[in-house]
C-alpha cells in the first residue's frame, strides 16, 4: 500500500511538470512547432498562416524582411538536411508571448550554424501569430 501511495505522490508530482504549462503557453508552444515544420519544408501556405500579416525578420546579418521577403529568402535557399527549434522558452505577457529560441540549421550544402531567435507572436482569436522575430548566431560564430 504504502509503495502505491509512492508511485501516485510521484506520478502528481511529474504530471504537474509535465503538465503544469497553461493553456495560453501550450498553443504557443503549438504554434512554434508548426512554424518550424513549415520553415522546414519550406511551407509558404502554413508560414502565411503562421506569420502575421505586418511580420518583420531582421536577420543576422541585419536584413529586414516582411512576411513575403522572408518566404522568398527562404524558398531561395538549399534544401535542409536538418533544422530545429530547440531549448524553447515562453514568457506570457496577456495577449503577447515572447519566445527564445535556440535554432540549429545543416543546410545539405553541409554549411551549419546555430541562431538566437526571440520572437514576438500576438494572439488574434484562439490563433497565436509571430509579429516579429530577431536572430543572431550563437557563441561568436561567423
Amino acid at each position: 500500500m504504502k509503495r502505491i501511495l509512492l508511485l501516485t505522490v510521484i506520478l502528481v508530482i511529474a504530471s504537474m511538470f509535465a503538465f503544469g504549462q497553461s493553456k495560453d503557453e501550450q498553443a504557443v508552444r503549438r504554434a512554434l512547432d508548426e512554424q518550424a515544420a513549415a520553415i522546414r519544408t519550406k511551407n509558404a501556405d502554413a508560414l502565411n498562416h503562421a506569420w502575421a500579416d505586418d511580420y518583420t525578420f531582421i536577420s543576422r546579418e541585419g536584413s529586414i524582411y516582411d512576411r513575403a521577403g522572408h518566404i522568398a529568402r527562404l524558398k531561395s535557399r538549399p534544401n535542409f538536411a536538418s533544422f530545429a527549434f530547440e531549448n524553447i522558452r515562453v514568457r506570457l505577457y496577456g495577449n503577447v508571448a515572447v519566445a527564445n529560441i535556440t535554432v540549429t540549421t545543416h543546410w545539405l550544402t553541409g554549411e551549419k550554424f546555430t541562431e538566437i531567435v526571440t520572437q514576438v507572436l500576438v494572439r488574434k482569436g484562439r490563433r497565436w501569430q509571430v509579429v516579429a522575430a530577431h536572430a543572431t548566431l550563437a557563441n561568436g560564430q561567423k
